[in-house]
């Protein structure tokens, strides 16, 4: 997704933290996408949105391990995960499988 793509942003309210199981909400959304939260965020803001419907999909998780291993921390932070794991699930799958120094914990899941 990029400033300007016709894609709707709202849906993005509706996704679940990882941390307390709650809906993100309309803030949660402005903290996520660059350009809905702040008036300062350039054209060139975007962000990488990797998603899979299938539980505990070994494709996602390799992809996550993948990008983690090959995108500096300031990319990271620009990475989004949405799957149908539910919050826990992907807690113990982040805490299991990266390091707090791998910069995985930039990524949103």
């Amino acid at each position: 997704l990029y400033e300007g793509d016709p894609a709707p942003s709202s849906p993005f309210t509706e996704l679940l933290n990882i941390d307390n199981g709650e809906p993100l909400g309309q803030g949660g959304m402005k903290r996520l996408v660059p350009w809905e939260g702040s008036r300062s965020a350039s054209s060139s803001d975007f962000m990488i949105v990797v998603t899979d419907p299938r539980p505990k999909s070994v494709e996602l998780r390799t992809a996550m391990k993948r990008l983690a291993g090959a995108l500096s921390a300031d990319m990271l932070a620009k990475c989004v995960v949405i799957n149908t794991d539910t919050p826990a699930e992907n807690r113990r799958f982040v805490k299991k499988n990266f390091s707090e120094d791998s910069g995985a914990d930039k990524m949103t899941v």
